[in-house]
């Protein structure tokens, strides 16, 4: 099965049918745990997590929209170039079929996320929340479709 990202794919080689469980697969489990928590928790200061760097939490404070795309580009990044969730629950699925199956779990994550502040009583629903995450994971699909499209070119050229 071909890597999403061709060029990439020296630096994180996999067999996605056949290949266990390994340490990229924790990364973005626990980069979906972070953003989970950060989206769903009681307050929505960052100054308040005493795990996080304070001058950072500073600034996602200050900062409206830009730390929730920062948050998903993280996170669809690592998805796309490991090809995850998708991979956990379709792994026969073809480089394309699952390029669009991660983009529409991602679109949908982040309506989830977003929709569950409606019952939170100190957070607030937000459309440019949902469209700041989108700007992130649509950067990330980006950055990856133009590193598969440039992989592609680049082997044409060299054959």
């Amino acid at each position: 099965m071909k890597f999403v990202c061709p060029n990439l794919a020296a630096a994180v080689k996999y067999n996605s049918a056949s290949r266990p469980f390994r340490i990229w697969d924790l990364v973005f489990i626990v980069l979906l745990a972070m953003v989970t928590y950060l989206c769903v928790r009681s307050s929505s200061f960052m100054i308040e997590l005493p795990w996080f760097p304070r001058r950072a939490a500073e600034w996602a404070d200050s900062s409206s929209h830009l730390p929730h795309t920062i948050a998903f580009f993280a996170l669809a990044l690592t998805g796309y170039l490991l090809r995850l969730p998708t991979r956990w629950v379709l792994p026969n699925l073809e480089s394309r079929p699952m390029f669009v199956a991660n983009s529409v779990f991602f679109v949908l994550l982040i309506v989830v996320l977003e929709m569950l502040q409606l019952w939170l009583p100190e957070r607030t629903f937000s459309w440019l929340d949902i469209a700041a995450g989108w700007a992130g994971a649509g950067v990330a699909a980006a950055t990856c479709l133009a590193a598969w499209l440039t992989g592609l070119r680049w082997q044409a050229s060299s054959s």
